[in-house]
């Protein structure tokens, strides 16, 4: 089970350095896919096959297995990640990588702070007394 959080930069390489606590439990082999907010990470193969399998429509399945990245964490932890067109990733950049159960995510550290606030505000209203 995967859970946590890590704060970490993007290197001059385009490259992260996987915490090592973190590559401790997940696999060598990464299967990487893009979403407008952040990066899906999955290292356990037969979990991303059941998730694809959730994938119903074949011109969906096609057009997401098309964007899906393999790849490797070379022998110094490091992953790259700087060719995600939509993830914007510069050297120096602050990221947060967040371990939800079965996969990873990584996000930019702006954005990060900013879901976590708003779904912090969103809780203030919910439980608000009078």
């Amino acid at each position: 089970m995967l859970i946590g959080v890590y704060f970490c930069k993007v290197g001059k390489d385009g490259k992260i350095i996987i915490p090592l606590k973190l590559r401790k439990k997940i696999e060598n082999k990464i299967f990487i896919f893009e979403t407008k907010d952040y990066l899906y990470l999955y290292s356990d193969e037969e979990k991303f096959k059941k998730f694809l399998e959730k994938i119903k429509s074949n011109d969906q399945k096609r057009a997401f297995l098309a964007s899906i990245v393999e790849r490797k964490i070379d022998k110094q932890g490091k992953l790259k990640i700087s060719d995600f067109k939509n993830f914007y990733l510069e050297e120096d950049k602050k990221i947060v990588i967040v371990e939800k159960n079965d996969y990873l995510e990584i996000w930019s550290e702006e954005r990060w702070i900013k879901q976590v606030l708003e779904k912090e505000e969103g809780r203030k209203e919910e439980y608000s007394l009078p």
